[in-house]
């Protein structure tokens, strides 16, 4: 059977699995048999040099349809999304939305497999209205749930933190008192940070590029620009710490040094000196912005009215952002001597949920998005990635011995995981790295391989890798034997 690529997609229903076949446009594959129990024998020994761009050409493979190695899921090719997104597909009625994604419904992960299962049952009493539509009457019931949630985590995290030490006490109960009021939407004050400031310019940057104006994105360049001349962290004197930044460098020279809590953080802001060059950098910013082309665009009269509540110590909305006091609340514990009461800690914050695993999280957090972006963070989880099998943090290789084809959700959670220590969180992955292989060899033997210049010896390579790396009271063994000219 000759394998052709997949073109991107039609309003017609198909088959789940691997095998893969084109038909008008479309794509069907046959589930793949659980892995054998054998014993290795993959003849090759593993080295880390010769190609050092493979990644690019294993992400080719996704045109002829292949499996995540952990999830098992099909990956999604990353213009099957732009095409969608092109087309206006998620801006139409959940009908029409329902029946262009029914070929991709074999891709989607987490919260947004979810809730796309749940736009599929609201279509069928609601099947004219939109997903943003949608996506509001769920807000309200979610919202409750995702608070008793967070609310729940927060009360053991609050119960434990009484065993600090009584100065990081302090700032355990500022950051605390400070998320349990955006919690429960009341007004807080928190203080200014130049990198965030950056950085959520930098967001607003994708918004503006897409709306494709000349005018306002050198603006938006111009105003971005201008943060990063005026916003400098400055190097106190004295020794202590109120930075943004600090270099690993100078942590080493001087282990006391770190980054500096809320509490401190809201302390020095409020020094005279601190204010007037904040509160005058910001306002030479605001002033171009309001003679720019972007003169009256929402995201950015937020941002500049919310830093400007921060820089002077107003209290003003803030809704709760696990990112932002999981780094707040790390800042606490690495100053802690007691590292089992800091890992105690960090273990529980982490339990709080994400929009990437929690569908209610997921609806609260993009319920004030348009119908396109709530159908691209439904997908974008999804697209294949290339995944470090040993973490380029823990000394993996960039080259293709060392690369996997993974979601991008699954990628990120796994993140600087060793291999071994994922597999054992995840055990599915014994079923599903089977599965990804055999469509590998699959494709390999009809010559997709050779088509793309990919080395037949990866699948050997990959399957000696992931047995050494897998745990030891359970070796995760590929078989490969249908692999032919081995």
């Amino acid at each position: 059977m000759q394998v052709q690529s997949i073109n991107y997609l039609y309003p017609n229903k198909i088959n789940s699995g691997y095998n893969i076949r084109a038909h008008k446009g479309m794509f069907t594959t046959n589930q793949c048999v659980a892995p054998r129990e054998i014993l290795p024998s993959y003849n090759c020994v593993l080295s880390f040099c010769g190609i050092t761009h493979g990644g690019d050409k294993l992400k080719k493979l996704v045109r002829y349809g292949i499996p995540d190695m952990y999830t098992g899921q099909m990956l999604l090719d990353s213009k099957t999304l732009e095409y969608l997104q092109y087309k206006n597909i998620f801006e139409k009625p959940l009908k029409d939305v329902i029946l262009y994604m029914q070929p991709h419904e074999n891709t989607l992960i987490a919260s947004g497999k979810q809730f796309y299962e749940l736009l599929k049952e609201t279509a069928k009493t609601k099947p004219d209205i939109t997903i943003s539509d949608a996506i509001k009457l769920y807000r309200p019931e979610h919202e409750k749930k995702l608070v008793n949630d967070q609310r729940e985590i927060f009360c053991k995290l609050i119960y434990k933190g009484v065993e600090l030490p009584p100065d990081l006490y302090k700032d355990f109960s500022v950051l605390t008192n400070i998320t349990t009021k955006r919690l429960l939407k009341d007004k807080v004050t928190l203080p200014f940070s130049e990198s965030e400031f950056k950085y959520k310019l930098k967001r607003i940057e994708e918004t503006v590029k897409s709306r494709n104006n000349k005018d306002e994105i050198i603006a938006m360049k111009t105003i971005e620009k201008m943060a990063q001349n005026c916003f400098k962290t400055p190097v106190t004197p004295t020794g202590h710490v109120y930075l943004e930044h600090i270099s690993l460098k100078d942590r080493k020279k001087k282990p006391g040094i770190v980054k500096a809590t809320l509490r401190k953080k809201l302390e020095h802001q409020m020094r005279p000196e601190v204010l007037k060059r904040n509160s005058e950098n910001l306002e030479k910013i605001r002033q171009y912005f309001e003679n720019s082309a972007l003169k009256g665009d929402s995201e950015l009269t937020k941002l500049f009215n919310d830093t400007n509540a921060k820089i002077h110590g107003y209290p003003f909305y803030a809704k709760f952002e696990r990112k932002s006091f999981l780094y707040e609340l790390k800042k606490i514990t690495k100053q802690l001597k007691n590292r089992d009461l800091a890992h105690e800690l960090m273990n529980k914050a982490i339990e709080l949920p994400t929009s990437y695993e929690n569908l209610s999280a997921f609806i609260v957090k993009y319920s004030n998005d348009t119908s396109s972006k709530i159908g691209y963070y439904m997908m974008k989880d999804s697209l294949i990635s290339i995944d470090h099998i040993v973490p380029k943090k823990n000394g993996g290789h960039n080259t293709i011995r060392n690369f996997g084809l993974s979601s991008a959700g699954v990628n990120r959670e796994k993140s600087n995981i060793p291999f071994a220590d994922f597999v054992r969180k995840h055990p599915e992955t014994y079923e599903n790295c089977q599965k990804h292989v055999d469509r590998l060899i699959e494709l390999c033997n009809e010559g997709i391989f050779d088509k793309l210049e990919i080395p037949r010896s990866y699948i050997k390579e990959f399957a000696a890798h992931i047995f050494n790396l897998s745990p030891k009271e359970k070796k995760l063994v590929l078989d490969i034997s249908k692999l032919k000219n081995q």
